[in-house]
């Protein structure tokens, strides 16, 4: 019901529903991943509001815990160099966000090198029952020490020629210190190397049985360009067969869109008077409940499309120039947001960019809270800061920086 207005659109979201209605339900074996980062802005009024959720652009958390315990270890320098008055350090909000994305992770590859003994054991015992012509084998040819080995491969799906990477890094030495195996690999690297006739185990040709895969690209529909002809179908196919596996995805297809802007759409068109969703308030319309052409006054709106990540946000009067644009196939691949207008920081705060040291004022912070687990229970944090009049808080992008959250005293 949340995804329905734009299901007729070219979004994202759009296609990955598309391609989980071709899967049958009896067919559909992964086991989700839940690692979502839940973006917010304090507005005027003290509160936090929802800019954004995200189950795959949801990285760098990890480098706000790094950059606090940088703070920490480096504050006598810092306060020598007169870049902060204080003479002791802040105490910081606890942020163990490389232990609890590795632990999800861990705890999810475990279970599935788990179900895959289970398999095994009950493959072997079917086999004593039955005479072998009529054993229906799994992973028939896959050596056992495979299916019996109680080291977890965990595969890192990511962008070629990522260079983001260093978040990834941090959280992979955590896997590897558990005992995990971690390998990094780009979505046409995996469909050339996915062993078809062993399904329903995820094999890789060389590298061996997959027991979980941790998408770090895949959240826009250029991610899936494959060829010189820069065709999607082929890696949405995939994305789709990978559901068909016995594997743990962080995330599978549902949860993707369970944090798609147009779910969000919908819980701000559909607050249920008995609960306080203030928090969960967006203001978030889909155009064709607005009429567009009576909005007088841009700068109170952002358009955003469906997609995640940077570079997909357009604000004030170059909202109807874009507007103008849109045809009637891509309007449901868009929607406006109402800007939530926050009070910038009036600190003077010191800014390492490009090598050099700033001091900027009037910043204004994002923070994402990472939400992990069926129980949604604290995953850490990563908060972004810009200058007020920058549109986007991405730091990979270079419009934020890197911040810490320090508890008052």
């Amino acid at each position: 019901q949340a995804l329905t207005p734009i299901l007729a659109g070219t979004s994202l979201p759009a296609q990955l529903w598309r391609q989980w209605q071709t899967i049958p339900a009896s067919e559909r074996r992964a086991q989700p991943v839940n690692l979502i980062r839940v973006d917010l802005l304090q507005d005027r009024a003290g509160q936090w509001k929802l800019v954004e959720a995200n189950s795959i652009a949801a990285g760098m958390g990890p480098f706000s815990e790094g950059l606090a315990q940088i703070q920490q270890e480096l504050w006598p320098d810092l306060v020598q160099a007169g870049l902060v008055s204080a003479s002791v350090p802040p105490v910081f909000a606890p942020n163990p966000a490389v232990d609890t994305l590795a632990d999800a992770l861990d705890m999810a590859a475990m279970q599935q090198v788990r179900v895959l003994q289970h398999l095994q054991a009950s493959a072997s015992a079917q086999a004593a029952r039955m005479q072998p012509a009529r054993v229906q084998r799994v992973g028939a040819s896959i050596p056992a020490q495979s299916l019996a080995s109680t080291t977890p491969l965990i595969v890192f799906v990511v962008e070629p020629n990522e260079d983001n990477i260093f978040d990834q890094r941090k959280i992979a030495q955590a896997l590897e210190q558990r005992g995990c195996r971690v390998v990094r690999l780009t979505l046409p690297e995996i469909d050339a190397r996915l062993d078809r006739a062993q399904a329903p185990l995820c094999v890789l040709r060389d590298i061996g049985v997959v027991h979980a895969l941790y998408f770090r690209t895949g959240y826009n529909p250029a991610d899936y360009r494959s060829g010189e002809t820069h065709d999607t179908s082929r890696l949405l196919r995939l994305r789709a067969e990978l559901e068909t596996l016995q594997i743990a995805l962080a995330p599978t297809i549902p949860l993707q869109l369970a944090s798609a802007k147009a779910v969000q759409a919908h819980w701000a068109a559909n607050i249920n008077d008995g609960v306080d969703f203030a928090a969960l308030h967006t203001g978030h319309q889909f155009m064709h409940d607005l009429c567009a052409p009576n909005i007088s006054d841009w700068s109170e709106w952002l358009l955003k499309s469906q997609g995640e990540g940077g570079g997909n946000v357009v604000q004030g009067d170059a909202i109807p120039l874009q507007l103008e644009k849109l045809t009637t196939k891509k309007k449901p691949d868009w929607l406006l947001m109402r800007r939530i207008h926050v009070t910038p920081r009036s600190q003077v705060v010191p800014m390492l960019r490009k090598g050099r040291i700033e001091f900027v004022r009037h910043l204004m912070s994002e923070l994402g809270l990472f939400v992990l687990g069926d129980d949604l229970h604290d995953g850490g944090y990563l908060l972004r800061s810009k200058p007020v009049h920058a549109l986007e808080t991405g730091v990979h992008r270079g419009e934020g920086m890197i911040d810490v959250v320090a508890l008052a005293g």
